[in-house]
């Protein structure tokens, strides 16, 4: 490891690997949750699917994260597409193996700690705070029960147990770090020439066959990816807002709804509980055994046997039995809504009913209850009516959607009709392609119908879509251009530029060598850029490697020569941007000892070494599961 840090620990590209550590299991998040059902399936891991709206949200996030690392200023041509989806796949593989792997070891989330991941989730807050109704709205739309997603969220934590314990576990020694901080602030006496390939553009000249030349052997250059525009029939709430009707008493209602879990602020209560495992889809026999078992325990608490013990002994929630059951203090919100509220109507010291939830057969003691301070109706009327009146709405909204897709369906080829029929308008949006768009062409799920057999192959109008935001819409392709590459007389110009450039980078590369020839014999770097028009000499001095006033690849470079031997400098050619060259020499090595650095700076160091080594062992970890696993991935559909 320390050996591939010396390699390429040149400045800003050292600080580059380490933002960028790591980053393979960072995005498997609750937005892959979220996606809805796949239309198809990008690969199979051991027999669980990976769905390709999975690889799709993935690829996405990859291109974003090229995007702000690059400020914004990436040019989309430089993306080789394939390969970046073919790396999102793999990282997704990556993430199942893993998943597989946790679910077969000694990897335990409890219930509250769950809860309290979920709770942070700002999927499903409203106004900063955790929504139930958001929550059970979000997974709905979603196609996804609670139980599901939260066995989910279950597993996504068990993985980061693993990885914490990876990182955790990397050792780096003081000698490490010292070696390290001393190539870190090595410094290197370097100068250069620097010939100018701009002279050399107004002097070249570029033929026809020279253009058409480079356009053939240059068959990727130009491509054009295939692109759609749709005619869509879109369908809000705010459409339907004149519609909405509400009175005071159904306002006031919802408030004693969510009084303690929205509006109360401070309280808490203390709660332990006994978990027996009983799943949703459990037999009618499964059921009984399990109620039993939770008399015994009632019948016992009722001789007075210490509820803690029977915990520590009985319950079946990791995370909690060996405490007593102790979940700590329960925030508002923080559960799920059975046991929330049998846990809220609880005295200090009492013991609920059995309650039931996806978990299972709970028993729930209230160990300490301190009250909160109360929002007072009268503060939250507005927010709670506007709330109330999106729902209200939701349920029109959803009516309305089925009719529209009911008409889009009955008349396939045209939305016209179906726009008529509901006082809707069709709309156009811009050209966009498979990865990327605006506007309504933003939305994953918009690309994905339009590109899809139902829509594109067979050119009927699409199901019904729901965006994020709520919105609904039905779409047809409104036009259709196949992937190409744009006709030379289109890009001659361009080409005659880039041949130029080539040109000029090529005569500026004749002339280093020329130079570097007359050094040989013994003429200095500052009398051949005195006798040379378009060279300029640089004396740099001592620089190093995070220097901002030298070009980075003449630096990198610098740092990658070796030693000078005795009074014999090093010389090499570098290519510089626009075609410039330069004739670099390195005259002395100065190594540092990184004593400059602050203690706080050391302790970053040691942490970013820490994550790398860490990084390397789980990677190891992950290979070695992989080739245990049975992977198949269908090429045709990526």
């Amino acid at each position: 490891m320390l050996q591939q840090i010396r390699e390429r620990a040149t400045g800003w590209i050292l600080w580059v690997i380490i933002i960028l550590i790591g980053v393979p299991f960072a995005f498997f998040g609750v937005y892959n949750y979220l996606s809805g059902p796949p239309a198809s399936v990008a690969a199979k891991v051991d027999g669980v699917e990976i769905p390709l709206s999975a690889l799709n949200n993935a690829y996405q996030q990859q291109r974003q994260r090229l995007e702000q690392i690059f400020g914004g200023q990436l040019d989309p041509s430089l993306i080789d597409q394939d390969s970046l989806r073919r790396e999102a796949l793999e990282q997704l593989i990556d993430q199942a193996v893993l998943n597989a792997y946790v679910a077969k070891g000694a990897f335990a989330v409890s219930d509250a700690a769950l809860a309290r991941v979920i709770r942070s989730q700002e999927y499903f807050q409203a106004d900063g705070r955790f929504s139930r109704e958001r929550y059970e709205t979000t997974l709905a739309r979603a196609g996804l029960s609670s139980a599901d997603y939260e066995r989910r969220t279950r597993r996504s934590e068990m993985v980061g147990q693993l990885q914490g314990g990876v990182y955790g576990s990397a050792f780096v020694t003081d000698a490490a770090i010292e070696r390290l901080l001393a190539l870190q602030s090595q410094e290197r006496e370097i100068s250069y020439l620097r010939v100018s390939a701009a002279p050399w553009l107004e002097r070249v000249s570029v033929e026809p066959a020279e253009i058409e030349a480079w356009y053939e052997e240059h068959p990727q250059a130009f491509r054009t990816p295939e692109r759609l525009r749709i005619a869509y029939v879109p369908l809000s709430a705010e459409q339907l807002m004149d519609e909405a009707d509400l009175d005071e008493q159904t306002v006031r209602a919802r408030y004693e709804e969510l009084k303690a879990s929205r509006y109360t602020e401070g309280g808490t209560r203390r709660v332990r509980h006994i978990l027996l495992e009983l799943p949703e889809e459990a037999s009618e026999q499964d059921l009984a055994r399990v109620q039993a078992r939770m008399d015994e325990l009632e019948a016992r608490l009722a001789d007075g046997a210490d509820f803690a013990e029977l915990a520590r002994e009985y319950s079946q929630d990791p995370g909690s039995a060996a405490q007593g059951g102790d979940l700590g203090q329960l925030l508002p919100g923080l559960m799920v809504r059975p046991f929330e509220e049998a846990a809220k109507a609880l005295a200090e010291g009492e013991v609920s009913e059995p309650v039931r939830t996806q978990f299972g057969l709970h028993l729930i003691k209230a160990t300490e209850v301190a009250p909160g301070q109360v929002t007072p109706f009268e503060q939250v009327r507005d927010e709670l009516r506007r709330e109330l009146a999106r729902e209200q709405l939701a349920s029109r909204l959803y009516q309305l959607g089925n009719e529209l897709e009911n008409l889009a369906y009955e008349q396939p080829d045209s939305l016209q009709p179906a726009a008529d029929a509901l006082g809707l308008e069709v709309q156009q949006s811009a050209w966009f392609t498979r990865e990327q768009g605006e506007g309504i062409a933003a939305a994953q799920a918009v690309r994905e119908a339009a590109f899809g057999e139902e829509v594109l192959g067979a050119r009927r109008n699409s199901r019904l879509i729901e965006l994020e935001d709520g919105r609904l819409l039905v779409l047809r392709v409104a036009e259709h251009e196949p992937a190409g590459r744009q006709p030379l007389e289109e890009v001659d110009e361009e080409i005659a530029q880039r041949v130029r450039q080539e040109k000029a980078a090529e005569r500026a590369a004749a002339q280093l060598g020329e130079l570097q020839a007359r050094l040989e014999k013994g003429e200095s770097l500052q009398a051949l850029a005195a006798a040379e028009d378009g060279v300029e000499y640089v004396d740099a001095g001592r620089v190093g490697r995070a220097s901002d006033e030298h070009p980075a690849e003449l630096l990198s470079r610098a740092f990658e020569l070796g030693r000078p031997s005795g009074d014999e400098p090093l010389r090499t050619q570098v290519a510089l941007p626009g075609g410039d060259q330069a004739l670099l020499q390195v005259s002395a090595v100065h190594d540092g000892t990184g004593e400059e650095l602050s203690d706080e700076a050391r302790a970053q160091w040691r942490q970013q070494l820490a994550g790398m080594e860490g990084n390397a062992e789980l990677a190891a970890l992950v290979q070695a599961l992989r080739a245990r696993a049975d992977i198949t991935v269908y090429e045709n559909r990526l």
